[in-house]
């Protein structure tokens, strides 16, 4: 069966031959959280998971859901399927209500959901057919089907030929793209994934990220997918939101949250990912000028727009400028990045600054450093 012909088996009928686990028509993948809170007792008290998140997020869209230990990422991303139910607010899937679902409705959501783990969850007593399948035998789908579906989804993740394999055989990257296979058997229009590449090695996380990717464009999910790592972010989300202490700290498009964070919690989640000044250079900067040979220090930030050119810059300044340290990537089509450089004496900062607003001073150093 083509790509093609496998998105299509998201809506019921489109298939012929394919029995259908959910009679109703399948909307395009949409969730929305309106004013959504979490309470969660225990013997030690009350605590408040989430307060107030509303947020939309948009079908076939990869969105990102990130914060630090405790930040409420498991506790949203469980409100999607209703493993957890919101003690306030509500949450939509295609425009449905689902806190209103009964046990019946509640059955067909989760088959309209696929999720991943980040210890893969599988039966070690199964083979991997097994495993994939497992979900297909649970709604009673026919054998012959079964056969066809558990085919398709492996070929999707790139596990043909190890259909019959046992979970202790396969190293950690198939472990998960088993779980993958088995997220997509029941042909979701939304996947969740749940710190899905958290237990790999950056190699790895890296092929697993592609596969997302891949099925992503190729099927067109929904894939909504939480984790601590900025890494993971920056390499296949469109948008994403931070949460800090069950709220939301900041949201937006990757490139523009990367390249100008807000908010601290953000700020500190992307430190490892940016580079610093040269431990050289920190050394011997200084908070203020101690003499006229002293040579100031420019620290130009962009995000969204190319980067600042500086043969202007140098014009401006009217004296020499001499590039200590940079550092440029390119987010969603968009580049972001640092520069610094050192100002020459005599250089006029404040036409610097005319010619590149986000330039700003952050010490001196000496000529002779």
């Amino acid at each position: 069966m083509t790509d093609a012909a496998f998105s299509a088996g998201l809506r019921p009928s489109a298939v012929q031959g394919v029995v259908s686990l959910d009679s109703a028509v399948r909307g395009p993948g949409t969730v929305r959280f309106e004013g959504v809170g979490k309470v969660f007792h225990s013997s030690a008290g009350e605590v408040q998971a989430l307060k107030d998140i509303s947020l939309d997020i948009r079908a076939g869209e990869v969105f990102g859901i990130i914060g630090r230990s405790g930040a409420g990422k498991s506790s949203l991303l469980r409100t999607i399927n209703r493993l957890e139910a919101p003690t306030t607010g509500r949450v939509l899937v295609d425009g449905q209500d689902i806190s209103a679902l009964q046990e019946d409705g509640l059955v067909r959501l989760r088959r309209r959901i696929g999720m991943i783990f980040q210890h893969f969850n599988l039966l070690s007593a199964k083979t991997v057919r097994e495993n994939v399948a497992l979900p297909l035998q649970v709604a009673g789908v026919a054998r012959a089907d079964i056969t066809a579906r558990v085919d398709e989804a492996l070929k999707l993740v790139g596990l043909e030929g190890k259909d019959a394999t046992y979970p202790s055989r396969l190293s950690g990257g198939q472990k998960q793209r088993v779980g993958i296979a088995r997220a997509l058997v029941s042909r979701p229009e939304i996947l969740l994934c749940d710190e899905a590449t958290s237990a790999l090695d950056p190699e790895t996380t890296l092929s697993i990220l592609e596969l997302l990717r891949d099925i992503n464009r190729r099927l067109g999910l929904t894939i909504i997918l939480i984790t601590h790592e900025m890494s993971v972010i920056r390499e296949i989300c469109s948008r994403v939101v931070v949460l800090e202490t069950g709220e939301i700290a900041e949201e937006g498009p990757v490139w523009q949250v990367f390249g100008a964070p807000r908010h601290p919690a953000t700020q500190a989640l992307l430190q490892p990912l940016q580079r610093d000044l040269p431990a050289d250079l920190v050394a011997h900067l200084r908070p203020t000028s101690q003499g006229p040979r002293d040579r100031a220090v420019i620290d130009i930030r962009y995000a969204g727009r190319a980067a600042p050119d500086l043969s202007v810059l140098a014009q401006a300044a009217g004296a020499g400028l001499e590039l200590l340290s940079a550092g440029v990537e390119r987010i969603q089509g968009h580049s972001v990045g640092r520069i610094v450089l050192a100002a020459g004496p005599g250089t006029d900062l404040a036409a610097v600054q005319a010619a590149e607003t986000t330039a700003r001073v952050i010490g001196y150093v000496s000529a002779n450093d």
